[in-house]
């Protein structure tokens, strides 16, 4: 009769107790403890990857309570901007009414003292003094020369100061969100204005004028393409939330787990682009080498770019993740750019080879 060897401890007792105190530390929030700890066993046994994976966790859970107080800051700004917007909103409407009110009434007025044909000349007045608005707002802030051009076109045209504030307000507004619209679709380009501010400047655009305006414009020019559908793994929230978004934004169609389990059961009804998964899952049943071997057992899986990503470094791991076949391995941290790299490198490769059809 076989009997099934035992298995060695993977650390050494010390090592085990040191471990316990961090899940201790760490469950009391007391993470510059947990730190302390890790570092004493890093020293005591340096190429543990256990070590290596609590000491990843740690740094993570660091991250994410910096990243926290920055979410928590950003908000309180967030809303003081919201508070500051809806009170310049408020004005500008007040200021709006105030200007319609006037133009209703000098329209009245123009009603009262100008015969039928007058009226139907002026409506063609105000058509060609409109033209010549957009013509000097093309660049900008008209210059002196175009200040004079419009005054005395406002004189031949016997537009009113009240038709002419209101005409030239949304010639303004106008031209300056093409412009905007072009500034934000060709980025880099040296004949577009350099940054936002010189474009506001060269329009005269005052601390929040626009900004509900701008806002929707940059939501519509950024809403999301159609591209590759990718399937992304990580038990850090924050980490996936902001990889994630990252890809969605390069025009990628991305699901995020933070478990495998979850991301196996998704994977029984659909078959994504491309895998990314984390190593160290530990709320999950299968790690990231062992999920890996799971898709295996299915072809359809198995044919997939799949790509390791996480911050353990050590040689072992790294060629034990080779070794089973993954297709690459990213370290955290990383520059966004080379993660999209490698991912559009993989899925290049493979659609030459004919294993995928993508875009």
């Amino acid at each position: 009769m076989m009997t099934r060897k035992s298995q060695s401890s993977p650390f050494s007792p010390e090592i085990g107790d040191i471990l316990k105190r961090v899940d201790a530390l760490v469950k009391n929030q007391d993470i510059d403890g947990a730190k302390r700890e890790i570092l004493r066993a890093k020293v005591i046994e340096p190429k543990n990857m256990y070590v290596h994976a609590y000491s990843e966790r740690i740094e993570l859970l660091i991250e994410e309570q910096k990243r926290n107080k920055e979410a928590e800051e950003a908000l309180r700004r967030k809303e003081e901007d919201e508070r500051r917007m809806a009170e310049e909103q408020r004005k500008r409407r007040l200021e709006e009414s105030v200007m319609r009110k006037l133009d209703a009434e000098a329209r009245h007025r123009l009603k009262k003292t100008a015969p039928p044909q007058a009226k139907r000349d002026h409506a063609e007045e105000i058509e060609e003094y409109v033209q010549g608005l957009f013509a000097e707002w093309k660049n900008g802030v008209p210059d002196k020369a175009g200040s004079s051009r419009l005054a005395s076109l406002r004189a031949r045209l016997n537009i009113t100061p009240a038709e002419h504030t209101s005409l030239e307000a949304s010639a303004k507004r106008e031209s300056y969100m093409q412009v905007f619209k072009n500034l934000w679709t060709t980025a880099g380009n040296d004949d577009g204005p350099s940054t936002l501010t010189a474009l506001r400047q060269r329009y005269g655009v005052k601390a929040g004028e626009y900004d509900g305006l701008e806002f929707t414009i940059i939501q519509e020019l950024r809403k999301p393409r159609n591209g590759p559908h990718l399937l992304v793994i990580d038990d850090d929230t924050a980490f996936l939330k902001a990889v994630t978004g990252m890809l969605r934004e390069e025009g990628f169609d991305v699901q995020g787990f933070t478990t495998s389990d979850e991301a196996y059961a998704y994977l029984l009804q659909h078959t994504p682009d491309l895998i990314l998964a984390d190593i160290n899952l530990e709320t999950s049943t299968m790690g990231g080498f062992a999920f890996y071997e799971k898709l295996q057992e299915t072809p359809r899986l198995a044919a997939l770019p799949f790509i390791f990503v996480s911050g353990l470094t050590d040689d072992v791991i790294l060629r034990a993740g080779k070794e089973l076949g993954a297709d690459d391995y990213v370290t955290k941290p990383f520059v966004n750019e080379t993660l999209v790299s490698v991912i559009k490198g993989k899925l290049r490769r493979y659609t030459e080879m004919g294993v995928l059809n993508v875009n």
